[in-house]
C-alpha cells in the first residue's frame, strides 16, 4: 500500500515527466512549421523573409513554455499549485461541515 505522501510524489513526478513531453512536442512542431514556413517564403517571396516574423513571436513563447517546464518558474508554479489545493481542500472540507450540520 502507498502512503498518500508515496501518491503525492507519484503524481507530481507524473504531471513534471507530462509538462516535460509538453515541451518536447511543443519544440518539434516549432521547428518542422518554421522549416515549413521557411520553404513556403522561398518559394513565394524569396526577397522578403517574412517567415523570421512569425517564428521569432513563436520562440518568445517557446522559452516561455520552456521557462515554465524546466526553469526556476516551475517550482514557483508548482508551490502556488500546491497552495491552491490546499485552500480548496480546506474550504471543501468547511463546506461539508456545514453540510454534515444540516
Amino acid at each position: 500500500m502507498h502512503t498518500p505522501d508515496e501518491a503525492q510524489a507519484f503524481h507530481r513526478a507524473t504531471a513534471r515527466v507530462r509538462a516535460r513531453i509538453g515541451l518536447i512536442l511543443h519544440i518539434c512542431l516549432y521547428v518542422l512549421i518554421g522549416l515549413l514556413l521557411l520553404v513556403l517564403n522561398l518559394v513565394t517571396s524569396p526577397e522578403s523573409l517574412w517567415f523570421l516574423w512569425p517564428t521569432l513571436s513563436w520562440l518568445l513563447a517557446l522559452v516561455i513554455h520552456a521557462g515554465l517546464v524546466i526553469g526556476p518558474g516551475s517550482r514557483a508554479l508548482e508551490r502556488w499549485q500546491d497552495r491552491e489545493y490546499r485552500r480548496e481542500l480546506n474550504r471543501l472540507g468547511s463546506c461539508r461541515d456545514v453540510n454534515n450540520d444540516s
